[in-house]
């Protein structure tokens, strides 16, 4: 399945749902007003037969107006549920069965809030406030992991860890600036540097750095673990790094700027904005 969000023809803000194989169009249903963090995370997520976003209500950035949670059946469209989340959601994670959210601000005006929601009611198992504006979630091993907007929180720790479970914080701890895009898998958390866009791993449970990768490139996206290698779009190159040390596998050249990454066992597919003649799409045999 490829979803997709955007405007029709009688300026609704839709939700679509295409087939992977063939194009044709499966359902599309009404989404309010989209993407309240202009497309910067995950804010679309298929999990567990379901499709879940974040959508932004009107005003909501204007006058602090929540946010809400929406679930719609993976196979017609149809709404699941709709949760309200605290000012300004930005971040979003799902898995074993939980819709993990991250914003902003917190439900009380506190700065940043993480809430955990029954992925299939969307009733609330529970919240934790974490002091500065979540910017993205991740989760591996129990760990729900995240990092804090940068350009915001200034002299906060940039990254923590809560328990999966409950949310009690595990970890927080001052790695440097990185940016609000992250991944994980098997116990590890893969963030870039800010001003390098050099690659880092984190122990989830812990939160030590495991080790850091100095040499990156310009304009980073999103990295995607899979397997034993995490791969990072740049500008002009796809890169593949060793999850366990670090080291550079290879390094692939691209026309362009890398936008988004996204991976099979076997494929990895890289969009580029050629930054003349449009979008390509590579795919790449890993």
């Amino acid at each position: 399945m490829v979803l997709c969000a955007g405007t029709n023809a009688n300026g609704v803000d839709n939700i679509t749902a295409l087939s992977a194989a063939t194009g044709h169009l499966l359902w599309s249903a009404p989404a309010d007003v989209g993407n309240p963090n202009n497309g910067s995370g995950p804010w679309l997520t298929f999990a567990d037969d379901a499709v879940y976003a974040l959508i932004g209500l009107p005003g909501s950035h204007a006058v602090y107006r929540d946010d809400v949670a929406l679930a719609l059946d993976g196979r017609t469209g149809a709404r699941k549920w709709m949760s309200r989340l605290p000012p300004m959601a930005m971040a979003m994670a799902v898995a074993d069965g939980t819709v993990y959210t991250g914003s902003a601000l917190g439900s009380q005006s506190a700065s940043g809030e993480v809430v955990a929601l029954d992925g299939a009611t969307g009733g609330r198992r529970w919240s934790a406030r974490v002091g500065a504006p979540v910017a993205a979630l991740v989760v591996t091993v129990g760990v729900v992991a995240g990092c804090w907007d940068n350009l915001i929180s200034v002299g906060q720790p940039l990254m923590f860890g809560l328990n999966a479970v409950d949310g009690r914080v595990l970890w927080q701890r001052d790695l440097g600036a990185v940016l609000p895009i992250i991944a994980a898998a098997d116990g590890l958390v893969f963030a870039l540097n800010l001003a390098s866009g050099g690659l880092l791993a984190v122990d989830a449970l812990a939160g030590t750095l495991l080790w850091k990768h100095t040499a990156g490139g310009e304009y980073p996206s999103a990295p995607v673990a899979v397997g034993d290698a995490v791969y990072v779009g740049y500008r002009n190159s796809v890169q593949a790094f060793s999850a366990r040390t670090g080291q550079q596998l290879w390094s692939y050249p691209v026309d362009g700027l890398v936008t988004k990454l996204a991976a099979s066992s076997d494929v990895l597919y890289a969009a580029v904005n050629t930054l003349n003649s449009g979008f390509a799409l590579y795919a790449l045999r890993v």
